[in-house]
């Protein structure tokens, strides 16, 4: 890829003062090609208005499209901001997101230089000891995911996710079915949408030089409700890849492993209740894609 037309797309279930700091802080990143900001809301009042005002115009700056998601899932926000926009290379983030200044530069140069590459991850910072993630990928080493490279969500895990238009367009977007709060915990989502990437062809990347604080991970106490929410959600993670023919012997023989070093009771029994409940949704859903 020569150039690149990069698209930036922000949900937010948050205020709307939430939404114009985080559109302030993206405006202010090191970029020097053209760029839009798709921005989405999760809200049943349009307050287009109220953030346009206060973005900041300028000829250097991205181009700003505002939707709204009447549905307050974060999930589906995404999926309406990635078809609206315009990039080659598609970048999603939320408003609790504190990118660094050369965030949009790292991200591109990695897509230049990697034809197979169709998603781009990138490190999880908090400024905080404690955090609702025990193993966040926090390696100062690249790492290459090559095709049918299998991701455990407890060491891969990522928010701030990028993809090549062509990859995301492959895979049907993000799966709505994981928006419910037992199967839809934090960066699940991003999780699923990578792995499925990577058993259709696509290669990912992890870069150390991409840095991201997520405020949300960033806990003074950690809630134990999100942890539980977190590990059911891995069942679900499980259960999904299981079920497809591609995945699944990679998948099984790794949860395999997984079971004989994880407690019964605090972690396998969640993990099971998770794909429990990601199964029912699925099977109540039988008209939907299946969004492998």
């Amino acid at each position: 890829m020569k150039s690149i037309e990069l698209s930036v797309v922000l949900c937010s279930k948050s205020s709307s003062s939430s939404v114009i700091q985080a559109v302030n802080r993206l405006c202010k990143l090191t970029y020097h090609k053209k760029w839009e900001l798709v921005i989405v809301e999760c809200s049943n009042k349009d307050r287009k208005h109220e953030i346009m005002h206060f973005i900041a115009p300028g000829s250097k700056g991205p181009r700003v499209i505002y939707r709204r998601e009447k549905s307050m899932q974060l999930i589906r926000a995404k999926n309406k901001g990635w078809k609206c926009s315009k990039g080659e290379v598609i970048i999603f983030m939320e408003d609790r997101h504190i990118p660094q200044l050369n965030y949009l530069q790292e991200i591109t140069s990695i897509f230049d230089e990697n034809e197979i590459v169709g998603f781009v991850a990138g490190r999880v910072k908090t400024a905080g000891e404690a955090s609702l993630f025990d193993n966040k990928n926090e390696s100062d080493e690249p790492i290459f995911y090559p095709f049918r490279s299998f991701l455990d969500p407890a060491l891969n895990h990522t928010v701030h996710l990028s993809v090549k238009r062509k990859a995301i367009k492959d895979v049907g977007g993000f799966d709505p079915l994981f928006t419910s709060d037992s199967i839809g915990a934090h960066g699940i989502a991003e999780m699923d949408i990578m792995s499925r990437l990577l058993f259709t062809g696509w290669s990912g990347f992890y870069s150390p030089k991409i840095v991201c604080t997520d405020r949300e991970a960033d806990l003074e106490e950690v809630i134990p409700s999100k942890r539980k929410a977190l590990i059911e959600s891995h069942g679900a993670y499980f259960a999904k890849f299981l079920l497809d023919k591609r995945s699944r012997s990679i998948f099984a023989e790794n949860y395999y492993s997984r079971l004989q070093s994880q407690d019964f009771k605090s972690k396998t029994l969640l993990e099971l209740k998770g794909a429990a409940s990601y199964l029912f949704q699925r099977y109540i859903h039988l008209p939907i894609r299946n969004f492998f």
